[in-house]
């Protein structure tokens, strides 16, 4: 029963979707097709159509049908250019790596859909223009975003059976935790299907809440509501990752803020409140929560799997001294030891598969998307809004090659598409600001 109802909405997305590419006006479309895109990247669950094809989701035919309203207006910039430029090095690697015998099979190949499926999204959210639109944005968002973390928390205490129902549309790996008797042994997902993932979306949303919040000179209650609700997802993860990463990235706001963007006394007591919330959550999960304090102590475990000094001693040095065999282009799409399994950092992958001069392309990108985000900040009529997200873009892409080292999120595509959606927004501000709009469209 809910398989269907979500399939049924699915595909009254894509229906509306279509309607929008075919009845396609100028700047009255576009809002519409983005806000439809993030119900479905953020809510909708993959569908496993055949073992040898790769997972299908809803906004993939969203991108699909949007794709052919691009090509006669594709806008391009910068980062444009290094991402599709990107997108035929890993062709490329990958056809070299069909003759050397490591890519063997069409499957190897879809890692091209993946960036595909980027370079569309942040396309999409490049040509976003109004105040408005930016509005129409933050919202769907929040709500599509506040419905998650309500679905995370339903996980945790197993509420009218979600993790029998609803959770094992999302993953088949994470069954044996969220259907785990000890509640305290649960990590959640959401609605995703890795809760690490997950955890670093939690991160991103509330993240950029407390951005907001802190600069909002009125007191509004909803962006603490989501606060809390993303806060308290973040730690039903349990994901060490994710939280290292809201360390830095808050670090990294309230410094911006307080240089670029005017604190009021309300705004140094919403630190204090913020900082505090974050200390009782930690005490909480620490004096309760099994699977946290396991995965706290597991760190320094060089003999478990997943802790920091088995990446960094074991895994690490393994898949190292294979990069100099293939050094520029990579072996391909990557394939891993049947014993040490995945390499976990995202930095070394990617070297390893696509070779140093993809590597060095992707994160050119994300150079950039920091360079116009500090741009951003500079303007001197910039919206609330538009502050807030170019603060924390910035703050976001800087901890990127952090999370990158020791996890990622190229190949998480809810993830990656969410990612890359902020860099698109960032970059509208700078194309349709009147100060820099030379600075980066390409006429």
């Amino acid at each position: 029963m809910v398989f269907n109802i979500i399939v049924l909405l699915g595909i009254f997305i894509v229906f509306k979707t279509l309607i929008h590419v075919l009845n396609y006006k100028e700047n009255v479309s576009d809002i519409k097709i983005v806000q439809l895109l993030i119900v479905s990247i953020i809510l909708l669950p993959s569908i496993k159509v055949s073992d040898s094809l790769p997972f299908i989701r809803f906004d993939d035919i969203i991108i699909l049908l949007t794709v052919f309203t691009l090509i006669k207006r594709f806008p391009t910039n910068i980062i444009t250019h290094i991402l599709i430029t990107f997108f035929f090095i890993v062709l490329f690697s990958n056809i070299i790596g069909a003759f050397k015998g490591n890519v063997n099979s069409i499957k190897d190949f879809f890692d091209l859909i993946f960036i595909f499926k980027i370079i569309v999204v942040y396309t999409l959210f490049y040509k976003i223009k109004n105040e408005l639109d930016f509005r129409k944005i933050f919202i769907i968002t929040a709500v599509c975003s506040l419905m998650s973390f309500m679905i995370a928390i339903m996980q945790y205490f197993n509420l009218f059976d979600i993790n029998e129902k609803l959770t094992l549309l999302y993953t088949s790996t994470q069954t044996e935790s969220l259907l785990n008797e000890d509640i305290f042994y649960r990590r959640v997902i959401g609605t995703f299907s890795n809760p690490n993932m997950y955890g670093i979306f939690a991160t991103i949303i509330s993240s950029i809440t407390i951005t907001y919040w802190l600069t909002k000179k009125s007191k509004y209650v909803y962006p603490l509501l989501i606060l809390v609700f993303s806060i308290t997802a973040l730690f039903l993860t349990a994901s060490r990752q994710s939280l290292t990463t809201f360390f830095i990235i808050f670090f990294i706001i309230v410094i911006f803020s307080l240089i670029k963007i005017k604190f009021t006394s309300i705004s140094k007591i919403k630190i204090i409140f913020i900082t505090s919330v974050i200390i009782m959550a930690i005490s909480f999960m620490v004096s309760y929560s099994s699977i946290f304090n396991d995965r706290l102590t597991s760190i320094g475990n060089a003999t478990s799997t997943g802790s920091v000094e088995s990446r960094i001693l074991v895994k690490w040095p393994y898949y190292l001294n294979k990069i100099p065999e293939n050094i520029f282009f990579g072996i391909g799409t990557h394939k891993f030891d049947s014993i040490l399994g995945s390499i976990d950092s995202e930095i070394i992958l990617m070297v390893y598969s696509y070779g140093l001069i993809a590597t060095f392309l992707y994160y050119l990108s994300i150079f950039y998307v920091i360079k116009i985000a500090y741009r951003n900040i500079q303007l001197f009529n910039l919206s609330l809004n538009k502050r807030v997200l170019s603060v924390f873009t910035l703050s976001l892409f800087i901890v990127l090659v952090e999370i990158n080292l020791f996890s990622g999120t190229f190949w998480d595509m809810q993830l990656s598409l969410i990612v890359w959606a902020i860099a698109g927004l960032n970059s509208a501000i700078i194309k349709y600001n009147y100060n820099f709009k030379h600075y980066l469209t390409k006429k």
